[in-house]
């Protein structure tokens, strides 16, 4: 009796893991900008999104995934879509001039924050704190989403390769690159909060940082 029910369980992580997937791929194709001359225009990049959510989509390895509730599962692949919307916003707009790791680092940074007590529990929760915050405390957390760079649509293979990182992300592919990173700025500024912070890693133009404790 056991044995059919962790097969059955088996059986439910994978189709869910399916449905991320497949997610993951329409992604991909509705937000590929046609070549030129095509009618298709690139993607928006308003999001509107309901905020957040209690779903902590940050990497779950095959044996956690093998531990967790069916329940605690399904709001995963219900919710992915729009999640990944946001992760690979954050990405392109922050650091698509940057090689694969410096990219890859701004997605951990975001994803650690979502595991991290002190934030919002969902990746477009914490990528828009501050837009959406009712109280306005902090400002914005990330710059592209005050500073006015949302009015411009994200085009080319820029944004598909975003999109790609953030998936893979999400799904915790790749290394851990920055030391458990919650923060990073652009080498040429020098922000008052990064002298309580640790440094970790410099990648690229971005200096990252996590919390001494």
């Amino acid at each position: 009796m056991m044995k059919m029910k962790k097969q059955a369980e088996t059986s439910d992580i994978a189709a869910i893991a399916a449905v991320i997937v497949a997610l993951s791929g329409l992604f991909l194709m509705m937000n590929a900008p046609k070549a030129e001359g095509g009618a298709q225009s690139a993607p928006r990049a308003d999001l509107t999104f309901s905020g957040r959510t209690d779903v902590v989509l940050a990497s779950l390895t095959a044996e956690q995934a093998g531990l967790a509730p069916r329940g605690a599962l399904l709001p995963i692949a219900k919710t992915y879509g729009q999640e990944l919307t946001c992760l690979t916003q954050a990405i392109y707009y922050e650091a698509r001039s940057e090689t694969y790791s410096g990219r890859l680092g701004v997605a951990e940074v975001v994803l650690n924050r979502v595991s991290d007590r002190r934030y919002p529990k969902s990746v477009c929760g914490v990528v828009f704190q501050g837009p959406q915050d009712k109280n306005k405390k902090g400002g914005c957390q990330f710059s592209f989403t005050c500073d006015g760079s949302l009015a411009t649509l994200p085009k080319g293979r820029a944004w598909q390769d975003a999109g790609q990182l953030a998936s893979q992300a999400m799904l915790g592919f790749g290394l851990d690159l920055t030391g458990d990173a919650t923060h990073y700025h652009a080498d040429y500024v020098d922000p008052k909060w990064a002298a309580k912070l640790k440094r970790t890693v410099q990648i690229g133009r971005h200096i990252f940082y996590r919390f001494s404790s």
